[in-house]
This record gives structure tokens, C-alpha cells and sequence, in this order.
């Protein structure tokens, strides 16, 4: 769980999109699960990424859920959609070469 959510937290300052890179906001454990927020700037807006990290019961395997959501319009155009394939990407990649 840890260091899971230590790669999250890794990886948010690598990533960019058109209005920049990301900003890690928080990284929390509250008992099983771990919460880290994003901030993701897209040109003029702001968008917030949450990656919720929690622990399988017996298991060494953690389930990660990702959501991404504008904080204004009616639609995105895909662009939190990306926000996620983006983020999933960057975390294959990372934690494939450990």
C-alpha cells in the first residue's frame, strides 16, 4: 500500500498536459486505503485526479481506482479519459522496472 502509493506520488511531477504539470495536492493512508489527489491543469481550467489505493484482503496486490473530473463545462472532450490512460501509463512503466 505504501509503496504504492509512494509511485503515485513519484510520478504526478513527470506528467504534463497542455496547461502544464501536474500538482501532487495530498497522499493520505487512512487505514487500509490510501488517497492521493491531483490537480491537472488543461489550458485555462483545472481538473482533479483522485487514485485510491487499497489493500486486498490476503493478498499482496493492492486495486487502484482512478478518477478524473473538470471542475467546470458540460463536457471534456475526452480529456479525463487521458488524465487516467495517462497516469495508468506512467505507473506500468514505473513500477514495471522495479
Amino acid at each position: 500500500l505504501v509503496s504504492a502509493a509512494k509511485a503515485v506520488e513519484e510520478v504526478v511531477p513527470t506528467l504534463s498536459t497542455w496547461g502544464g504539470s501536474w500538482k501532487l495536492i495530498e497522499n493520505k493512508i487512512e487505514g487500509n486505503n490510501a488517497i492521493v489527489k491531483i490537480e491537472v491543469p488543461v489550458v485555462v481550467f483545472t481538473d482533479d485526479l483522485q487514485v485510491t489505493i487499497a489493500t486486498q484482503e490476503n493478498s499482496e496486490f493492492v486495486k487502484l481506482d482512478v478518477r478524473s473530473n473538470s471542475r467546470v463545462g458540460k463536457s471534456d472532450f475526452g480529456e479525463n479519459r487521458r488524465h487516467v490512460v495517462q497516469i495508468l501509463d506512467a505507473l506500468d512503466k514505473k513500477l514495471k522496472a522495479k
